[in-house]
């Protein structure tokens, strides 16, 4: 077999493997205590804050028996050994009576290897969310007119999103290049 004739076979084989991947921002909550799921870790640095807002809310309203909770939007991307994690934490998001299903919101990617997790990138998104049954929890997922999308470009090894209100899709211009 002539070596025009293997590259001409290989290439479909490389050019499916490098192919743009987009995951919806799913809405669901983590634990604030315990130690090891990875959303904690992306956040271990948040989680006394969190933890010390939660407990003030449920000494505010004794009677509500809140979870020891946070609530993130996720997206996980992987391939060639590594992962990247999309994570919007909802705390410290920022809201208009313009968009009211939109959130401003911190976000971090990370990126597992090994089953080690490190913050490569942290900046803020617009999140488009409808509160579901407790906040923005896994009730939410089933509203497909808000939403956030992330799409993985692993040939420019980029992130990048799109916002999806009233069933419109617009690009945002925030975009992560990865290193």
């Amino acid at each position: 077999m002539s070596a025009a004739t293997v590259i001409a076979l290989l290439i479909p084989f490389t050019a499916g493997a490098a192919q743009a991947e987009s995951h919806r921002l799913i809405a669901q909550e983590f634990s604030l205590v315990g130690a090891g799921d990875l959303q904690s870790v992306i956040w271990a640095d948040k989680l006394p804050q969190l933890q010390a807002s939660r407990n003030a809310l449920q000494r505010a309203a004794p009677s509500a028996h809140l979870k020891s909770i946070a609530q993130v939007w996720t997206a996980t991307f992987s391939g060639n050994g590594r992962s990247y994690v999309v994570s919007a934490i909802n705390d410290g998001c920022e809201s208009s009576s313009a968009a009211e299903n939109a959130l401003i919101c911190p976000v971090r990617i990370a990126e597992v290897v090994g089953g080690k997790v490190q913050v490569v990138a942290d900046t803020t998104l617009p999140i488009s969310s409808v509160r579901g049954n407790a906040g923005y929890d896994a009730s939410s997922n089933a509203n497909s007119q808000y939403m956030t999308i992330a799409s993985f470009d692993p040939v420019s090894r980029a992130i990048s999103f799109t916002d999806v209100s009233a069933g419109q899709k617009t690009a945002l211009s925030v975009r992560v290049n990865l290193r």
